[in-house]
């Protein structure tokens, strides 16, 4: 088996610090969420100044 790395998160608005387990659907789309990066909204830690984000990688 081949293992490859499909992304490398920068912690920038693309998110940082991958989290949980990936999921995979029928058409081969990843999907999971960071914990850290992303865009701040009033939602966000203060003290932190990210969100995390959901992401989606498309083979």
């Amino acid at each position: 088996m081949i293992y490859s790395d499909p992304y490398d998160f920068t912690g920038g608005s693309d998110g940082g610090y991958p989290i949980s387990v990936v999921t995979l659907d029928s058409a081969g789309n990843l999907y999971n969420t960071t914990s850290g990066g992303g865009t701040m909204s009033e939602n966000c830690s203060e003290f932190t100044n990210d969100c995390g984000i959901v992401w989606k990688i498309t083979p």
